[in-house]
């Protein structure tokens, strides 16, 4: 366990962890892999989660076309479109791709959002949230998006959002060279427990 190494080896492998968890690093890595692979991993993911909203048919907008979701900090850029019966991970890469319509905001905010302690409008009012392209597609995702309930997400996957968004506002506070922006922090709410 980590507690019981000694206390310069900790810290060191804390501030490493920390530079390595920095979401641009975080963004190369995972453009570094196969395409194939993370086309994968994406669309398992999105269609797990989602699998109640697409059952009752509110992704079928998306059918035939293209949307972006770009992490700004991360530098990552996902397309997305759906088939007729699941989301498909049409690209992710460092790159912004063609898209009908594009939601771009930071990893903190897109933490945030997915566990629902900000309401998306109140991103976008506040300019955190960007919305480029089809604005009536673009918010019908948004809106969609917003329907999640936090209920369907494995605990494991929220708390490691929830101590990655911790390692967030810690770097944003202690003013490192984290490329969190200023403005992206968000409140702090309960850990979801354990199961």
């Amino acid at each position: 366990m980590i507690h019981l190494l000694p206390v310069s080896l900790h810290h060191h492998l804390e501030t490493a962890a920390s530079r390595w968890l920095q979401p641009d690093r975080l963004g190369a890595f995972a453009c570094r892999l196969p395409p194939a692979l993370n086309r994968r991993i994406v669309e398992a993911a999105l269609n797990r989660v989602f699998a109640q909203q697409l059952e009752e048919g509110d992704f079928d907008f998306l059918q035939d076309r293209r949307v972006g979701v770009e992490i700004r900090d991360a530098r990552i850029h996902v397309v997305l479109g759906h088939d007729g019966r699941q989301l498909k991970c049409l690209g992710l890469s460092r790159a912004r791709q063609a898209t009908d319509a594009c939601l771009s905001l930071d990893s903190g905010d897109a933490i945030a959002l997915v566990r629902q302690q900000v309401d998306p409008d109140t991103l976008f009012f506040q300019r955190r949230l960007k919305i480029s392209g089809d604005a009536a597609l673009a918010h019908q995702l948004k809106n969609t998006i917003d329907a999640l309930e936090t209920t369907v997400l494995p605990a494991a996957l929220l708390k490691l959002l929830g101590l990655y968004q911790e390692k967030l506002l810690q770097a944003e506070n202690r003013g490192t060279d984290s490329p969190v922006q200023a403005g992206s922090t968000v409140r702090r709410m309960p850990s979801a427990p354990d199961q």
